[in-house]
């Protein structure tokens, strides 16, 4: 069975391997060209996203 995951953050990473754990097909769609929604820190935020902050050994 085909299924649909809205997002690459971590609920749509969370809910693609749950599929992929019970032999469904998912397709993920995400609107940026990278994964990790807002846990993704970006120096420059995108237009109307809202950014992490980032951690590190600083």
């Amino acid at each position: 069975m085909k299924v649909a995951v809205i997002g690459a953050g971590l609920s749509g990473l969370t809910s693609i391997k749950s599929c992929l754990d019970e032999g469904l097909e998912p397709t993920c769609f995400e609107s940026s060209h990278d994964i990790g929604g807002l846990w993704r820190f970006k120096e420059t935020p995108e237009p109307g996203r809202a950014n992490i902050y980032q951690s590190g050994g600083d």
